[in-house]
């Protein structure tokens, strides 16, 4: 059996040209390319078989984080309202159930909350009304802290700000709440560092939100040197509204007329008549009485 193929290639009037290829050399490309062919389907069923596996687990991923984002929701609202609760000197048992939770879950750490709170009149400082304004659909914050003490010291501490809607809840700074997992919602060293011995202005920005109501409230929380909480406020942003509201209502207008006084009326000729007939009276005295009788006619 002969082992070459011969190729003869005429080309035009041309002579004829022969090549002859080995026939092993011809088989083993064949071999090679079908190898090759084959591989590359392999590898494609592999792909898809892996690519269908991850979307898989992507989905199940999904739903599970969904499932831990929830219940990391409920901790926070219950923390929420259990130091709302103790700032506000209400008993333990108007707590909910849930509430009760912020036994092993809390906004922030249990030394770090005093019972009461220091009164603002014995603090070292003032902090100034919280100021807001929307620009689009950011938030706006500006207050400042006011060293009110005639001495050289000054203030030092952490202050978080914190934005709370029915669905939302945003920090500043950003980074102020914990990780994920962690007992408490928020660390006081995890706020803004700030040291005032005379004035100090603060500005935040929350958002964007869909719509101006998904945030309602602001609550300032400031701790001292030693991480404790001596200062917390909470602005409501719908009474703070309709106070701006009524205070640029303009003042109601008086439809009435202002009175217009009544000029003296001219004497009748018979009373001039019979003032002519009367018995004459000096001229000096004559004027002074007209004029008492226009004064009392105005």
């Amino acid at each position: 059996m002969k082992e070459k193929l011969t190729l003869v290639l005429f080309k035009d009037h041309q002579n004829a040209r022969t090549f002859e290829l080995p026939l092993e050399r011809i088989e083993r490309t064949g071999i090679l390319y079908v190898l090759v062919i084959f591989l590359a389907l392999l590898s494609s069923a592999f792909m898809v078989r892996s690519a269908y596996r991850m979307l898989s687990s992507r989905d199940e991923g999904s739903i599970d984080k969904v499932r831990s984002l929830t219940q990391e929701l409920a901790e926070v609202r219950a923390s929420y309202q259990a130091l709302q609760a103790h700032l506000s000197g209400q008993p333990a048992s108007s707590l909910t159930p849930t509430s009760m939770r912020s036994i092993l879950f809390t906004s922030i750490p249990t030394q770090s909350l005093q019972s009461p709170l220091p009164s603002r009149e014995s603090l070292s400082f003032r902090l100034e009304p919280v100021n807001f304004r929307w620009q689009g659909n950011f938030l706006q914050i500006s207050t400042a802290i006011e060293y009110r003490k005639g001495d050289d010291g000054n203030q030092q501490g952490n202050f978080v700000i914190l934005a709370q809607g029915p669905q939302n809840l945003y920090a500043h700074p950003e980074g102020a709440f914990s990780d994920a997992g962690q007992e408490v919602l928020m660390e006081p060293e995890s706020g803004e560092y700030f040291s005032v011995s005379r004035y100090r202005e603060i500005r935040a920005r929350f958002g964007p939100v869909e719509r101006h109501d998904q945030i309602q409230s602001i609550q300032v929380y400031i701790f001292d040197k030693n991480k404790n909480l001596i200062y917390f406020d909470r602005v409501s942003l719908t009474d703070a509204e309709k106070d701006a509201g009524a205070s640029t209502a303009p003042a109601p207008t008086s439809t009435t007329a202002p009175k217009r006084r009544a000029a003296p009326k001219p004497a009748p000729e018979e009373e001039s008549s019979d003032a002519s007939e009367a018995t004459a009276t000096p001229a000096k005295e004559t004027t002074h009485e007209t004029g008492s009788d226009s004064g009392n006619n105005e």
